[in-house]
């Protein structure tokens, strides 16, 4: 093998690690927060909006708009609330 072999499989070899290394990096989730803990407001605005027959993904984005929560959390966060009230 001549120098010019070994170094396209060097680097090759270099750019296969830096794909894979950026594929399989471990991302740090997302802290979640407790909305009834950190917004207790928010509460008393999901039950007007229920009793007031809004919709439920209205509600949702309401809630992800007041807090910033994300979608999974404010989901629960809804659901949560809704349930208190039943």
């Amino acid at each position: 093998m001549d120098l010019s072999t070994v170094t396209v499989i060097l680097a090759l070899f270099i750019i296969a690690m830096l794909i894979f290394l950026l594929l399989t990096r471990h991302k740090e989730p997302k802290p979640r927060i407790d909305i009834a803990t950190a917004y207790p407001h928010v509460e008393e605005l999901v039950k007007q909006a229920f009793a007031a027959g809004t919709n439920e993904v209205k509600i949702v984005k309401m809630v992800r708009e007041q807090t910033g929560a994300g979608l999974l959390e404010a989901k629960l966060y809804v659901d949560e609330v809704k349930a208190s009230i039943q």
